[in-house]
C-alpha cells in the first residue's frame, strides 16, 4: 500500500504568494527584483553603516532569507541552501590563518568596535546560522535539491562581484585575501550542498561525510598553508592604513565644514554679503589642501605601516 501511494503523482501545488509574473512557479522574478534593488542600494541609501553593509554578499543572502520568511517563498529554499553554503565556505576560506582579525580592526576604524568574542558571535550568526537554517528546512521537507541551484547561486554571486567591485576580486570591499581559493570554496559549497542534503535525506551517511569533506577542502588548503598569512600580511596592513587615512580625511573635512558653518552663524546677517568672497577663498583653500593631500598621501600611508614591515619589504 505504501509503495502504491509513493507512485501516485503529487498533489497540485497552490498559488505562489506575491507572484509577479503568472506561471513563474518559483517566483524568480521577485528574487531578481530584490537583487536589482540591492544593486542600486549603495547609490540611494544615505546611512553610511547600512550602505557599507549592503555592499557585502552576506547581507544580500540575509535579505533574501528574510524575504523568503516574510513573503512565504518556500520554493526558494534549495537556492538559499546552495547560496548560504557558498557564502559561508568562501568567507571561512578567505579569513583563514587569522585574516578575519584584520576585518575586525577595519570595522573598529569605522566606528564598530567589537571584542573578539562579539565578532565571533556575529560571524557565526551571519555565516553559519543560514547554513543550519536552510539545511533544516530542506531536510525536514524531504526535498532533494538539484545542483542547478548552485549554478544559479554562482551566477548571482558573480553578479554581485561585478556590480559592486567591477571584478571577481572583491578585496576592496572586504580585505586582501586568497581570492582564487575563496571562489573555489564558494563553487564547492554552491554545487555540492544539494548533493549533501540529498544524501542526508536518503540517510546515506558515508556519502554525506565524503561530500562534506570535499566541500571543506578549499578551506583546509588555506587553513593548513602557513604562507597564506605571510603573503597577505603586508597588503592587509596597507589596506588598514588606507582605511585609517580615509577616516582621518573624512573627520578633517567634517570638522572644517562645522567650523565654516559656525563662523557663518556667528557672523549673522553680515555673512550674506561676504559669502561670495568666502566661497572663493574656500575654493582656493580646498585646492591648496588638495595639492597638499596629493603630495603627502603616500608619506602618511607609509608612516602608518609598522617600520619592521617596511624594512622587510625593502630587503625583498
Amino acid at each position: 500500500m505504501s509503495s502504491v501511494s509513493h507512485l501516485q503523482p503529487p498533489s497540485k501545488v497552490g498559488p505562489v504568494p506575491f507572484q509577479l509574473i503568472p506561471g513563474d512557479r518559483l517566483n524568480i522574478a521577485l528574487g531578481c527584483a530584490i537583487y536589482l534593488a540591492l544593486t542600486g542600494s549603495s547609490e540611494v541609501i544615505n546611512n553610511k553603516f547600512l550602505r557599507k553593509n549592503l555592499q557585502a554578499y552576506t547581507s544580500w543572502n540575509w535579505v533574501l532569507i528574510v524575504s523568503r520568511i516574510l513573503l512565504r517563498q518556500g520554493q526558494w529554499d534549495p537556492f538559499l541552501l546552495s547560496n548560504s553554503f557558498g557564502v559561508c565556505m568562501a568567507f571561512r576560506t578567505a579569513g583563514a590563518r587569522g585574516l578575519t582579525e584584520m576585518m575586525r580592526q577595519k570595522m573598529a576604524l569605522r566606528g564598530v568596535k567589537l571584542t573578539k568574542l562579539q565578532f565571533a558571535m556575529m560571524d557565526h550568526w551571519v555565516h553559519t546560522v543560514p547554513v543550519l537554517l536552510m539545511t533544516c528546512l530542506v531536510v525536514r521537507s524531504g526535498r532533494r535539491p538539484l545542483m542547478t541551484n548552485g549554478v544559479v547561486g554562482m551566477m548571482a554571486q558573480m553578479f554581485f562581484a561585478y556590480s559592486q567591485a567591477g571584478t571577481l576580486n572583491v578585496a576592496e570591499l572586504y580585505m586582501p585575501h586568497p581570492a582564487k581559493r575563496a571562489w573555489l570554496a564558494s563553487l564547492a559549497g554552491q554545487l555540492l550542498a544539494p548533493l549533501l542534503v540529498t544524501a542526508i535525506v536518503d540517510r546515506k551517511w558515508k556519502k554525506a561525510g565524503v561530500i562534506f569533506l570535499i566541500i571543506l577542502l578549499p578551506w583546509l588548503s588555506s587553513s593548513l598553508d602557513p604562507n597564506v598569512k605571510k603573503k597577505y600580511y603586508n597588503p592587509l596592513m596597507a589596506h588598514i592604513a588606507k582605511v585609517r587615512e580615509d577616516m582621518q580625511e573624512k573627520e578633517r573635512r567634517r570638522n572644517a565644514k562645522n567650523a565654516v558653518a559656525l563662523g557663518f552663524s556667528l557672523l549673522g546677517p553680515c555673512s550674506k554679503s561676504s559669502s561670495p568672497r568666502s566661497s572663493e577663498s574656500s575654493v582656493t583653500s580646498s585646492d591648496t589642501e588638495g595639492q597638499e593631500d596629493a603630495a603627502t598621501a603616500t608619506s602618511r600611508r607609509v608612516a602608518s605601516v609598522p617600520q619592521g614591515l617596511l624594512r622587510s619589504s625593502i630587503r625583498n
